[in-house]
C-alpha cells in the first residue's frame, strides 16, 4: 500500500525488496515445476 499513499525515493526501498523476494520465490518453483514435469 506504499506505492498507491504515494510513497517515492527511499520509502520505496522496503517495497523493491519485496517484489524482489517474491520474483525470486516465483522462479525458483516455476524452474522446480518445469525440471520436474519434464523428468517425469
Amino acid at each position: 500500500m506504499a506505492v498507491l499513499g504515494g510513497a517515492s525515493g527511499p520509502a520505496l526501498i522496503p517495497v523493491l525488496v519485496k517484489t524482489g523476494r517474491a520474483q525470486l520465490v516465483f522462479g525458483i518453483l516455476l524452474a522446480v515445476g518445469l525440471v520436474l514435469s519434464v523428468e517425469l
